[in-house]
Order: C-alpha cells, then sequence, then structure tokens
C-alpha cells in the first residue's frame, strides 16, 4: 500500500526531465586548470629588465669603455660583476678597492634622476675614472612619431 494512492497524489507526481547538470563539469574544469597551473614550473630569468633611453642618432657615437656600471637603484647597481650600493661605492673607493681608469659605461634606464647621474660622476672621478658614458637604445619608429625622449631629442 503506498502513501500516495489514498490522497490520489499520484497524478501530481512527474518524473524527473532528464537533463545534464553543468555545474559539476565546471567545477571539475576549474580542479583541472587550477592543477595544472600549481603543477607547471614557471622559469623567470634572474635579475632586473632596464628600460634603457632612447636617442634620435642612428649610430651614436661611442668609445672603448674599461668598465660597466649597471644603475637600478642606490641601493642595486652591478658594478664589474659585483653588486653594490651607492654608499657601498663610496666606502669602497675610500677603502682604495675601486680602482679605476679609462671611461665608464654607465647603463640606466630612462628615469635615472640628474642628481644621482651627476653623483655617479663625482664617484667616478674619486674612482679614477677618466670619462663618463651613458648607454642608449637606438630611436625606434614610434619614438621619433612622438618626438624622443625628453632632454635626448637633438635638435
Amino acid at each position: 500500500m503506498s502513501l500516495t494512492r489514498p490522497l490520489e497524489l499520484e497524478r501530481h507526481l512527474s518524473s524527473p526531465g532528464k537533463r545534464l547538470d553543468v555545474a559539476p563539469l565546471f567545477d571539475v574544469l576549474l580542479i583541472c586548470l587550477m592543477l595544472m597551473l600549481l603543477g607547471s614550473r614557471f622559469v623567470a630569468a634572474p635579475g632586473e629588465t632596464i628600460a634603457l633611453p632612447v636617442v634620435q642618432n642612428s649610430a651614436p657615437a661611442g668609445v672603448a669603455t674599461l668598465a660597466v656600471l649597471t644603475y637600478k637603484s642606490d641601493e642595486m647597481m652591478i658594478l664589474d660583476g659585483r653588486v653594490v650600493t651607492l654608499e657601498g661605492w663610496k666606502r669602497l673607493i675610500e677603502r682604495g678597492e675601486s680602482p679605476g681608469e679609462g671611461v665608464l659605461l654607465v647603463k640606466a634606464d630612462a628615469e635615472l634622476p640628474l642628481q644621482t647621474l651627476l653623483s655617479l660622476a663625482d664617484l667616478a672621478r674619486e674612482a679614477g675614472y677618466t670619462a663618463l658614458q651613458i648607454a642608449a637604445n637606438s630611436e625606434q619608429p614610434t619614438a621619433r612619431a612622438q618626438g624622443g625622449i625628453e632632454g635626448l631629442s637633438q635638435p
């Protein structure tokens, strides 16, 4: 004996539809995506990327250099393979551990403050370098249309 028979509730019952619910499918796909992302190894190149300033000359004049200084910030500079700070380079010069000769090539991005550049020039002179050269990228076609970077444009 059934409970629906006395009240004739069977005629009000309907069979469930034969639809596929996609919510669990999305859950499974999301879990698979997370496992693939978290399980893969992302390899990043070590070091910092420095955007060099752009000059308008197609072939900028260059001289032979004996030392290279890569400037990222006052707290991170690379001088001939040694990671130093601005203050650390001052101490190295005072102790005589940073003898310089010839031309120092400074590789820095376009946001290098002028005051810091002047400080680097003073330190290079104290270290014994005869000249300071700043590295720059060749002008790109998009930079020519925009007029180049301010301060590096030549009339």
